[in-house]
């Protein structure tokens, strides 16, 4: 019975100097203002679409085609920064950080379904008066 109870003794210890360790090397939150020193571009704009504040950036040739660079989940406009480097030499280039990532924050109604978010790069489409783009996505 004492082994038992040192064993358990033992695997309470592990685990709360373990849990101690873990926080301790988890990467502290940034202030806003500070990713935005580090991420924020001259080309980059924030515009408001049904009550979120979106950041957009645009570059390129604005009379080519426009191409509109969609980035992946947990992700963020600069995901295409080599890729629009290349193409903004031929095209008009738009990304935007999606509603809960990169600096658009998270969106106040809660808007995340696949539908939602069709229907806030329509709404990101209209407000930038783009009637017509070729969409790129990961």
């Amino acid at each position: 019975m004492k082994r038992v109870i040192i064993a358990i003794a033992t695997v309470l210890v592990i685990g709360v100097v373990g849990l101690l360790i873990l926080k301790l090397m988890a990467p502290k939150p940034q202030a806003a203002s500070e990713l935005e020193v580090k991420y924020l571009s001259q080309d980059d704009d924030f515009i408001t679409v049904n009550g979120a504040q979106i950041r957009v950036r645009r570059e390129g040739v604005e009379t080519a085609p426009t191409l509109i660079l969609i980035h992946g989940f947990t992700s963020s406009l600069e995901t295409w920064n080599a890729w629009a480097s290349e193409l903004s030499k031929d095209y008009y280039i738009v990304r935007y950080d999606m509603l809960g990532h990169g600096l658009t924050g998270p969106d106040p109604q809660k808007r995340y379904s696949p539908d939602e978010r069709a229907a806030t790069l329509i709404s990101v489409m209209n407000e930038l008066e783009i009637d017509r783009a070729t969409l790129v996505g990961n």
